[in-house]
C-alpha cells in the first residue's frame, strides 16, 4: 500500500467515545504505515474537473513525498535486510538504456444480451417504484411526474439517469433517505435492467402476433383482451366492441395494476414521447373503469436507437489466483533487467511514482528552477518506486506469516480511511504481504484484539425470535470470523455465490419494516421506538447500561426460555410403535456412545451416537388423504444419513380421539371386529394395519416402515381397501423383500388380522386412550416432544419443511449445551429422551394451539385504559408495576349478546381471580392486567378503538397474539378449556413479553400506558417474526462487550440515529460487520462497506477481529489471490487490477451469484495461465504508450493491458422438485423450458467479436495471428419451441434449468416417460405446464411438486425397461436415420488444454468407426475454441453439443479452480446430458486415441454402472509414487485396484436408475469437510467408493501411459495418456511430441497438430465463423 491513498468519500470516520455524538463521530487519525504493492486506487491523483487546487494541498503533498523518498529507500533497506537482495555486486545492472515501468493492469467486464437505451433509467426507476411497500400511489405520481412540462426528452442515457430521478422525487445530492439512496444507486447497477428486457420480450412478441416487424420499428401501442392496437383510436374501438367472451390477459405475478377495473389494458411505451404523453393523458381518464399496466417498449425513438449502448453489469467479482500455490519468496535478479532498472529518465507527465502523481507535483513545468527541482524529486521517487514494486513481487516465508492479521489490523487502525485501508490490503494482500510483515503490532491493537476474543464466547450466545441458534465464531488460532448484519438479519456475505441484489431487497424490506413501527406507534419517545427495534433485532439485552452494577447483573435471569414440549414419552410404552432405537439394535452396534461430536453441529458429519437423542414421533393414520407428514420424512432422511434419530408411530384416526367417552378404545376396537365381519372382503381398518405393521415389526422395523410407505398412495387414496387387498399387499411387498420364506399364505395372514396376538391387542388399545389421555389429534408431528405448528398457505409444504428443519436444528444445539454443562456425557443420562422431557414448558396434554400458526394483531385500546383489571396475588389495593418481571395484557373481544359470549366472560373472570391463576403468576412474576370488551362487528369508527375486522367474532387476545376463536357453545368443559388456552397463550409470550416489558418500562410511567405499550408491541413483534427472518441480537452486545474506544472498533454515520430534523425518519437500517481483515470475505465486503458508507449513507459498525496468529505448519497465505468487486464503489462498471505483479501466472476465476451462467466472450491472452512474456516486454494484450520521452522518442512507461469479457449467457431458475404424496424426488424427471408464444430468446443476431488468432508454444506461451471473427454464443441446434431442458436429482429433488428475461413454460418433457407418470401441480391440481416469469437477478428457489397420474401409483420411473429415446428430440443434434452415435464427453481449460482437446478430438473421429458426438463442458472454454472446433467438426464429420452446470450452492464448493473442472468431471455425470444418451464415454483433453473406441462403447461392463482402467504397474522406477500401495489406501482398497479417471465410459441408463451420481455426491460432501481429503478429486471418489458403487476395470491396453506403464507395452495400447511423470517435469507439448511419433502411429502428434491447424485456416473455416 502506497503511503497516500486516495479516499473518495469526505466522509469523516467515526471512532465512538463517551463523549456526545457530534464528538464521539470523529476519530484521531495516526501516520499511516507504509504498505508497498499493487492498488486498485489512483493514489493523490486531482480530476480534472476539480476548482482551483488549493497552494496549501499543493505543499502539503510535496512535503509528504519529501518524506517519502526519505522514507521508502530506508524502509525498502530494512526489508532487504531480511529478503534476497535486488541487486548486489555481482549482479550485472542496466545504465545504457533507461527501462520502462510496466503498470501490469486487467480488465474484466461483465455484459448482457440485452441493449441499453437513453430511456432505461425510466423503465427501471418504473421497476424499482414497482417494488416498494405501497406501489401504486408511487407509480402515478411518477408517470405524472414524466409528462410534466418541464419533463423533457432524453438524448442521452445520463438524460435519461437525470429525468428519472427527478420525476422520482429524489431530494438530490446528500440525501440519506435509504429509499432515495437505494434508488440512486440502482440505477447505477443495472438492478432492474432485467425487468426492462422481460417488457421488451413481451412487446415484441404483441408487435409480431399484430403482424408488424418489430425488428424494423418498435411501435407504441396496447394489448386488450388479446388484441394488439397502436393508436388511441384503435383502442377506444376495441373497448367499445369487446365483450366478456373475450379472454383477459393475466398481469404478471407482483405487477401492480393503476385504475379500479377489472378488464385490465397493458401500455407499451418508452415513457418518453410526445405518443406516450397522448396516450398517458387518454389512460387516465379510463382508470375508473380499467385497470392500466405500464410496461417498458424496449427504444422505439430514433435518440433510443441511434445511441443504444452495451448493458454492462455489476454486482459480480472476480479473483486472480496465483497459479504456485507453494509460495516463495523469488530471485528477480535474472528477469528484472527487462522490465526494471536502478534509475528512470524523463518521467512522462501523469506517471504515479511511489503514489505521487507527478503533474500534481509539478514536476513538468516550464521554470527551470521547478524543472530542475522536479527533475531530481522524480528521480528520488522512481528509486521509491522501484523499492515499492519489488517489494510487491516478494511472498514473505511462513515464519514471518505468522502475525499477518495482526500486522494488517494495525496498518488500517493507522490510517485515515479505515475502509480504504481495508479493501486494499485485503484485496491485494499477495502484493502487500511483504511490507505487511515488517510492521510492528502495538500494544493497544494486540490487547484490544485479545480482549475480543475474550468475550467471543458471549458473543456467540444468542436468542432469536424463532428459537434459539448460535453464532459459530471461531477461536483465536483457528479460521477467520465473519459476520455481516443488517438490523440483527445475517447476511452471507462469505457465501460462494453471495448475491448483492438480495442485500439491496433485504435493505429496503427493513426500511419499510422500521417505516411501519414508526408510523404504528406515533408518539411514543425516541427511546421507545429504539427498544422496540432492538428487539425487533432480535436482542436479548437486559436494558441495563455499562454503568449498572455487575452484582445487579449477575442476579438477572437468563431470559431464554426452554421451548414448550409435550410429555409425549410417559404413558406411552405400549402406545408407541418404534420402528429403530439407536441403544439396543444391532445395526448400530458399531456406533460408539461419545456425546463429543455433538460439540460440531454436524460440521464433519452426521453425529452418529449411539444414544437416542432425536425422537420423532407421528401420530399416523394410513387411511387419511393428507400428504404424509414432512417431520416423517425429514426423518428418514436423517436416518439414512447416519443421525441417530429413533422414529416411533402411533396409529390413530380422528375418530379415535373425537371420542371422548372411549379413553380406553374398547369402542373401536368393537367396531373394528364388526364392520369386518371375520372376513377377507371387508374394509380394511387402521387396526389391521397396525397389526400387519406390529407382526412385521417384530422382524425389522425398517421393513415395517418400509411397508406403511410403499403402500401409502393406495391406502390413502378415496377408494376403500378391502382386507383381502391388504392382505395381498403385505405378501407381495414381503415376497419383493426377499422375506419369502418368512411370508405367510393368504390364511395365515387373515389369521393374523383376525385373532391377533394379545400384545398387538394391548398396544392398539394403548395407543388409542394415550392418544386420548394426551390430546394428541391425527397427524400430530413431534421432535423430542416439540409440536410440529401447522403451516397454511400458498407455500405450505415447503415452509412445514424448513419448519421441521428449524427445530432439529435448534435440538441440535440444545443437546450441544447439554454436553458443554456436563447434563449429557458419554454415560449419562441413562435415558436422554426423560431428560428432555422434564423441566420447565413441559405440559401434560397437547392443545390445538401448537399446531397453529401463531397469529398476531395491533388493537388500539378500546375505551380506557382504567377498565384494565389487575389480577393481583397479594390481594393488595395497589400493585407496584416495578415489582413485576413481565407484563401480560389480556384482552376478551366477546360478543355479549350471546350465551356463549356471556359464558366465556364468566369464565375469563373466574379464572383470572382463581388461586391457581394467582399461583401461576406469582411463580413467574407475572404482572397481568385483562379487560373483556363487547366486540360490535359492521361498525365502522374510523380506526378509532379499532378492532381487527379479520378476527373471530369471539376471541382472546394474549399480549397481541391471538388465541383463536374463545368457545364456539356453552360445554361441561368450558371453564377448564378457557383456563388452558390463558395459560397456554401466557406461556407461549412469556419469553418475548419479558423482553420486551424490560425494555419499555423506562419509556412508560404509569401501568395502563405499559400495558397497553407491551400489548401493541407484542402484537407488532409477532407479525414481524411469524415470518422465517431469524436475527441474532449482535448490535446490541458489541455494543456492550467491545468497548467504543477501541483501536478495533468504528463507527460511521451513528450520528443521524434518532434524529427528527425537518421531519426525517426516526429509526434507521443498521449495518454491523465483524470480520477478519484478511480473508476472502473481506475481499468481497470491503467495497460494500464503502458503498453503504458513502453512498448508501446506513449508519455502520465495524468490528475488526483478526486471527491473532496463523499456525507455523500452514504454508497458505491468508489471502492468496487478487480480488476485484464490481459494485459501483469506485465508480467503476468493470473489475480493475492495477500494478500487478509481473513475476506471477495468474489464473483468472469469475465470483458471480448462483442464478447466472456467464461465458467468456472476449479474451486473447489465455485467462487460466496470464503472464508477462519477459522476451517481449509485454504483459497485456497489446502495450498501450502512455507517454513518449520527448528528447529521443523512446517508451519510457507502458501500461499493459489485459482485457477479458464475460457475457450473461442465461438465468438459472433452479429449485427443488417432490412427488406430493411421498415426498420423495422424481429422480430423472426431465423438464424442459419453452416460451408460450414460441419465441425463442437468444443473443442479438449477428453479434461478434475480433479475435486474434494464435498458436500455443511449447513453454505454453502464445504467438498472435490474423484476426478472425466468432459468433458469440455456440450455434446449438435447438428445437424452435423449447429453449433449455433438465433433470430432477435425488439430491434434495434439485433441478436448475437455464433461461433469460422473459415469461416461461415450465413442462415435463413431451413424450417422455415422465409425462406420462406425472403433472406438475399447480394450486393442488395437476397441470401440463407451470408458467414462471424470470425478472430479476436475485436468487429465489422454486418448489415444485408433480402428481402421479391415475394407473401410475407403483411405476418406477427409470427402470431395466426403460426406453428414453424419445426423451427429448430437441436437445439433440439428430444424426442420420438409423445412424449409430458414440458419445464422448471431455473438458478443459486454457488454451493449451483447447489445443490438446482439439487434437483428442481429431483422433477419436479418423480412428472410430460409426459417427462420433462430443459433449464439451462450456464453463470454462474460450470462446475463440469453440467457434474453431464447430468450425473443425463440420469439416471433419463429427458432432458438437455444449453443455454447462451451475455447481448448487448446497453442495460443497471448491476454491481451486483445477479442483473445480475435477468436481464437474465426476459430480454431475446423471443431470449433464438428457435422458436419450443412455451411454458416455470420458476421453481426457491430452489424449490421442490409437483404437477404435467403438469396441469400448460396445464392451460388457458385467452390470457396472462403469468402467476405468486400473493403474499401470509395469513401469518399476516409478511404483515408489504410486501411493495407494500403502498405508490408509491399500487398507481401504482391500485388495481392489486402484484407476486412473482419464479414461472411463459410463452406463448412464444404469447410473441414474441405481442414484450413483446421489451416492456420489454424499460421498464427496462427507470426504470434502475435511479439506485435505480427495486430493485427486475426480480420480480418489470413485475409487474410495468402489465398495458401494463397484467399478469395472477395463483392460490394461484401453489406457497407456509412459509414467506408469513400460514401454513393452505400448504397442498394444488403444490410447496415449499424457499424465506427467512424478520423477520429472517435462512441459507437455515436448511430451505430446516426443511420445506421440513412430511406426506405431498413423500420424505424429506434430501432424495431427498441423492437421487442426489447417481447418483453422482453411476457407470454410473462416465462413464458419464469420
Amino acid at each position: 500500500m502506497p503511503l497516500c491513498m486516495e479516499s473518495p468519500s469526505s466522509t469523516n470516520e467515526q471512532k465512538p467515545s463517551k463523549k456526545s455524538d457530534s464528538d464521539n463521530d470523529k476519530k484521531p487519525s495516526s501516520p499511516p504505515e507504509p504498505i508497498s504493492g499493487a492498488s486498485d486506487t489512483q493514489y493523490t491523483t486531482i480530476s480534472n474537473n476539480s476548482s482551483v487546487l488549493s497552494i496549501c494541498s499543493v505543499l502539503g503533498m510535496m512535503l509528504f513525498s519529501l518524506l517519502a523518498v526519505w522514507f521508502l529507500p530506508r524502509f525498502g533497506a530494512a526489508i532487504n535486510d531480511v529478503t534476497p537482495k535486488v541487486h548486489d555486486a555481482s549482479t550485472p545492472k542496466v545504465h545504457d538504456a533507461s527501462p520502462l515501468l510496466v503498470n501490469r493492469e486487467i480488465e474484466v467486464r461483465l455484459s448482457s444480451h440485452w441493449q441499453t437505451y437513453p430511456t432505461s433509467p425510466l423503465c427501471e426507476t418504473y421497476g424499482f417504484l414497482l417494488d416498494s411497500s405501497d406501489p401504486v400511489p408511487a407509480l402515478e405520481s411518477y408517470l405524472n411526474n414524466l409528462v410534466a412540462d418541464d419533463a423533457g426528452y432524453v438524448e442521452q442515457f445520463s438524460d435519461g439517469l437525470s429525468l428519472s430521478l427527478k420525476a422520482a422525487g429524489i431530494g438530490g445530492v446528500g440525501s440519506d433517505d435509504l429509499e432515495e439512496t437505494l434508488l440512486s444507486y440502482s440505477l447505477k447497477m443495472r438492478v432492474y435492467s432485467p425487468l426492462c428486457e422481460l417488457h421488451s420480450k413481451l412487446a415484441y412478441e404483441n408487435i409480431n402476433s399484430g403482424g408488424e416487424d418489430m425488428n424494423s420499428k418498435r411501435i407504441t401501442h396496447a394489448v386488450y383482451r388479446q388484441r394488439v392496437v397502436t393508436s388511441i383510436s384503435e383502442l377506444v374501438h376495441a373497448l367499445e366492441t369487446s365483450n366478456d367472451a373475450e379472454e383477459d390477459v393475466e398481469i404478471l405475478p407482483d405487477e401492480a395494476a393503476l385504475g379500479r377495473g377489472i378488464p385490465t389494458i397493458f401500455f407499451y411505451s418508452n415513457f418518453n414521447s410526445q405518443e406516450f404523453r397522448e396516450w398517458h393523458a387518454h389512460l387516465q381518464s379510463l382508470t375508473n373503469t380499467y385497470r392500466l399496466v405500464y410496461r417498458y417498449l424496449g427504444g422505439g425513438s430514433i435518440a433510443d436507437e441511434t445511441n443504444k449502448s452495451k448493458t454492462y453489469l455489476q454486482g459480480y467479482g472476480v479473483r486472480l489466483d496465483m497459479r504456485n500455490t507453494e509460495y516463495r519468496a523469488f530471485d528477480d535478479a535474472e528477469d528484472d533487467n527487462w522490465v526494471y532498472g536502478d534509475t528512470v529518465e524523463n518521467i512522462s507527465s501523469g506517471a504515479v511514482l511511489a503514489g505521487m502523481n507527478s503533474t500534481l507535483l509539478q514536476i513538468h513545468e516550464d521554470a527551470s528552477e521547478t524543472k530542475e527541482t522536479g527533475a531530481s524529486l522524480a528521480a528520488k521517487l522512481a528509486t521509491s518506486h522501484l523499492h515499492q514494486i519489488k517489494m510487491s513481487r516478494l511472498i514473505p516465508p511462513p515464519y514471518q506469516r505468522r502475525n499477518l492479521p495482526l500486522q494488517a489490523t494495525q496498518a488500517i487502525s493507522q490510517h485515515t480511511d479505515t475502509l480504504f485501508a481495508l479493501r486494499d490490503i485485503a484485496q491485494n494482500l499477495p502484493s502487500k504481504a511483504s511490507a505487511l510483515s515488517t510492521v510492528a503490532v502495538t500494544k493497544t491493537v494486540r490487547s484490544a484484539v485479545e480482549a475480543l476474543y475474550d468475550v467471543i464466547p458471549s458473543l456467540s450466545e444468542y436468542t432469536s425470535s424463532g428459537g434459539r441458534g448460535r453464532m459459530m465464531m471461531r477461536g483465536p488460532g483457528q479460521g477467520a470470523p465473519f459476520f455481516f448484519f443488517v438490523n440483527g438479519r445475517l447476511i452471507p456475505v462469505q457465501r460462494p455465490s453471495f448475491n448483492v441484489f438480495e442485500l439491496l431487497d433485504i435493505l429496503r424490506q427493513e426500511d419499510d419494516i422500521l417505516f411501519q413501527l414508526e408510523s404504528a406507534f406515533k408518539g411514543y419517545p425516541v427511546g421507545a421506538l429504539e427498544a422496540v427495534r432492538d428487539i425487533l433485532e432480535g436482542s436479548d439485552s437486559t436494558g441495563t447500561s455499562e454503568d449498572d452494577d455487575d452484582e445487579e447483573d449477575d442476579d438477572e435471569e437468563d431470559d431464554e426460555e426452554p421451548p414448550l414440549r409435550i410429555d409425549v414419552g410417559r404413558g406411552g410404552r405400549q402406545a408407541i410403535l418404534y420402528v429403530n432405537d439407536i441403544e439396543k439394535d444391532a445395526r448400530y452396534r458399531s456406533w460408539s456412545r461419545s456425546v463429543m461430536p455433538l460439540m460440531f453441529g454436524g460440521q464433519f458429519g452426521p453425529p452418529s451416537i449411539r444414544r437416542n437423542l432425536f425422537t420423532f414421533l407421528i401420530a399416523y393414520d394410513p387411511f387419511s388423504s393428507k400428504p404424509l407428514p414432512p417431520a416423517l420424512m425429514f426423518g428418514m432422511e436423517l436416518m439414512q444419513n447416519g443421525f441417530p434419530v429413533r422414529l416411533g408411530l402411533l396409529f390413530i384416526s380422528d375418530n379415535d380421539t373425537n371420542n371422548s367417552n372411549d379413553n380406553d378404545g374398547s369402542s373401536s376396537l368393537k367396531q373394528d371386529i364388526d364392520s369386518s365381519s371375520l372376513s377377507l372382503s371387508g374394509r380394511a381398518t387402521i387396526k389391521d394395519v397396525h397389526t400387519l405393521f406390529f407382526e412385521m415389526l417384530k422382524e425389522d422395523g425398517f421393513l415395517a416402515f418400509s411397508f406403511l410407505l410403499n403402500y401409502h398412495e393406495q391406502l390413502s387414496s378415496s377408494i376403500a381397501i378391502s382386507r383381502e387387498e391388504l392382505v395381498k399387499m403385505y405378501l407381495d411387498f414381503m415376497k419383493m423383500a426377499s422375506q419369502s420364506r418368512n411370508a405367510r399364505s393368504a390364511a395365515a395372514s387373515h389369521d393374523i388380522l383376525n385373532k391377533p396376538d394379545e400384545a398387538a391387542n394391548s398396544s392398539f388399545k394403548a395407543g388409542i386412550k394415550f392418544a386420548n389421555d394426551k390430546g394428541i389429534p391425527s397427524g400430530a408431528t413431534f421432535i423430542n416432544g416439540r409440536p410440529i405448528p401447522v403451516v397454511v398457505n400458498d407455500n405450505a409444504e415447503e415452509e412445514a419443511t424448513k419448519r421441521v428443519r428449524m427445530i432439529f436444528q435448534e435440538e441440535m444445539m440444545i443437546l450441544a449445551e447439554m454436553v458443554q454443562e456436563q447434563r449429557l456425557t458419554d454415560d449419562k443420562p441413562r435415558s436422554v429422551y426423560a431428560m428432555i422431557l422434564s423441566g420447565k414448558n413441559l405440559f401434560e396434554t397437547f392443545h390445538p394451539m401448537l399446531l397453529e400458526e401463531p397469529k398476531y394483531t395491533i388493537m388500539e385500546s378500546g375505551g380506557s385504559l382504567t377498565s384494565l383489571m389487575s389480577v393481583n396475588p397479594d390481594s393488595t389495593a395497589n400493585f407496584d408495576v416495578s415489582s413485576f418481571e413481565t407484563v401480560i395484557t389480556v384482552e376478551a373481544l366477546l360478543d355479549m349478546t350471546t350465551e356463549i359470549g356471556q359464558a366465556c366472560a364468566t369464565a375469563i373472570r373466574e379464572y383470572m381471580e382463581s388461586s391457581d391463576f394467582h399461583n401461576f403468576v406469582r411463580d413467574n412474576k407475572i404482572d397481568v392486567a385483562y379487560r373483556i370488551r363487547p366486540n360490535v362487528l359492521g361498525i365502522d369508527n374510523g380506526g378509532k378503538g379499532g378492532i381487527d375486522s379479520t378476527l373471530p367474532e369471539d376471541v382472546i387476545v394474549v399480549n397481541g397474539r391471538v388465541l383463536g376463536p374463545a368457545r364456539m357453545s356453552v360445554t361441561p368443559t368450558l371453564k377448564m378449556d378457557i383456563a388452558t388456552d390463558i395459560r397456554i397463550g401466557i406461556t407461549l409470550e412469556l419469553v418475548q413479553s419479558k423482553i420486551t416489558s424490560r425494555l419499555l418500562r423506562e419509556h412508560f410511567s404509569s401501568s395502563p400506558d405499559l400495558h397497553d405499550a407491551v400489548f401493541k408491541v407484542n402484537g407488532f413483534l409477532g407479525e414481524q417474526t411469524s415470518s422465517d427472518i431469524e436475527r441474532i441480537g449482535v448490535e446490541q452486545q458489541l455494543k456492550t462487550l467491545v468497548p467504543q474506544n477501541s483501536p478495533i472498533h468504528y463507527l460511521w454515520n451513528h450520528h443521524q440515529i434518532g434524529s427528527n430534523l425537518d421531519g426525517k425518519r426516526k429509526l434507521r437500517v443498521k449495518v454491523t460487520v465483524l470480520m477478519d481483515p484478511l480473508s476472502e470475505a473481506s475481499q468481497r465486503a470491503s467495497p460494500l462497506l464503502i458503498t453503504i458508507r458513502d453512498q448508501l449513507k446506513i449508519p455502520l459498525r465495524l468490528v475488526l477481529a483478526p486471527r491473532i496468529n496463523i499456525k507455523n505448519d500452514d504454508k497458505s497465505m491468508p489471502i492468496s489471490s487478487f480480488y476485484r468487486f464490481v459494485s459501483e464503489s469506485n465508480g467503476e462498471t468493470m473489475a480493475l487490477f492495477q500494478h500487478l505483479p509481473t513475476n506471477h501466472v495468474l489464473t483468472l476465476k469469475m465470483d458471480v451469484p448462483e442464478q447466472w451462467d456467464v461465458q467468456q466472450v472476449f479474451a486473447i491472452q489465455d485467462t487460466d495461465n496470464l503472464r508477462c512474456e519477459s522476451g517481449k516486454n509485454s504483459c497485456g494484450d497489446d502495450t498501450e504508450k502512455v507517454a513518449q520521452t520527448p528528447d529521443n522518442g523512446k517508451d519510457r512507461v507502458s501500461r499493459d493491458v489485459t482485457k477479458v469479457e464475460y457475457g450473461l449467457k442465461g438465468l438459472l431458475f433452479f429449485g427443488q422438485c417432490y412427488e406430493t404424496e411421498t415426498r420423495t424426488p422424481p429422480t430423472g424427471l426431465q423438464f424442459t423450458l419453452a416460451n408460450p408464444n414460441n419465441f425463442l430468446t437468444t443473443n442479438t443476431p449477428g453479434s461478434s467479436s475480433e479475435v486474434p488468432g494464435m498458436e500455443i508454444l511449447a513453454d505454453g506461451s502464445q504467438v498472435l495471428g490474423d484476426a478472425v471473427k466468432f459468433p458469440r454464443g455456440n450455434k446449438d441446434v435447438e428445437s424452435p419451441d423449447i429453449f433449455s431442458d433438465t433433470l430432477v436429482m435425488t439430491n434434495l429433488g434439485y433441478w436448475q434449468i437455464k433461461a433469460n428475461p422473459g415469461v416461461w413454460d415450465l413442462s415435463i418433457a413431451q413424450g417422455s416417460r415422465g409425462s406420462e407418470m406425472y403433472g406438475i401441480s399447480v394450486n393442488g391440481t395437476s397441470n401440463p405446464t407451470k408458467t414462471l416469469v424470470m425478472k430479476d437477478f436475485v436468487n429465489r428457489p422454486i418448489y415444485l411438486n408433480v402428481i402421479r397420474k391415475p394407473g401410475f401409483e407403483d411405476t418406477e420411473l427409470l427402470d431395466e425397461s426403460t426406453d428414453t429415446s424419445s426423451s427429448l428430440s430437441g436437445s439433440l443434434i439428430p444424426a442420420t436415420e438409423d445412424e449409430e452415435v458414440i458419445h464422448v464427453f471431455s473438458l478443459a481449460t486454457g488454451h493449451l488444454y483447447e489445443r490438446f482437446l482439439k487434437i483428442m478430438m481429431l483422433s477419436v473421429t479418423k480412428r472410430t468407426s460409426v459417427r462420433v458426438k462430443f459433449w464439451l463442458f462450456e464453463n470454462f472454454l474460450s470462446p475463440l475454441f469453440k467457434s474453431s472446433a464447430l468450425a473443425m467438426a463440420d469439416a471433419i464429420g463429427c458432432d458438437i453439443e455444449f453443455v454447462t452446470y451451475k455447481w448448487p450452492e448446497w453442495l460443497r464448493g471448491q476454491s481451486e479452480k483445477q479442483r473445480i473442472i475435477w468436481g464437474y468431471k465426476i459430480l454431475f455425470l446423471d443431470v449433464l446430458f438428457p435422458l436419450s444418451v443412455k451411454r458416455i464415454i470420458y476421453v481426457d483433453a491430452d489424449q490421442v486415441v490409437r483404437g477404435d473406441l467403438k469396441e469400448l462403447w460396445d464392451m460388457d461392463l458385467e452390470g457396472n454402472v462403469y468402467g476405468y482402467t486400473p493403474f499401470c504397474d509395469s513401469r518399476e522406477t516409478t511404483l515408489g509414487y504410486q501411493f495407494w500401495r500403502t498405508g490408509f489406501w491399500k487398507s481401504h482398497l482391500r485388495g481392489k485396484p486402484y484407476h486412473i479417471s482419464a479414461l472411463y465410459v459410463v452406463d448412464l441408463q444404469l447410473f441414474r436408475q441405481q442414484a450413483v451420481g446421489d451416492k456420489l455426491r454424499g460421498t464427496y460432501q462427507q470426504l470434502s469437510a475435511d479439506p485435505n481429503s480427495l486430493s485427486n478429486l475426480d480420480q480418489d471418489l470413485p475409487n474410495y467408493a468402489q465398495h458401494e458403487v463397484p467399478i469395472f476395470s477395463l483392460p490394461q491396453e484401453w489406457l497407456w501411459c509412459e509414467s506408469w506403464c513400460s514401454d513393452a507395452t505400448k504397442p498394444q495400447s488403444k490410447t496415449i495418456d499424457l499424465c506427467n511423470n512424478p520423477m520429472h517435469k517435462e512441459p507437455k507439448l515436448t511430451m505430446a511430441k516426443r511420445v506421440i511419433q513412430g511406426e506405431l502411429f498413423d500420424e505424429s502428434w506434430v501432424e495431427l497438430d498441423e492437421e487442426v491447424k489447417s481447418y483453422e485456416l482453411s476457407t470454410e473455416y473462416r465462413s464458419y465463423v464469420n
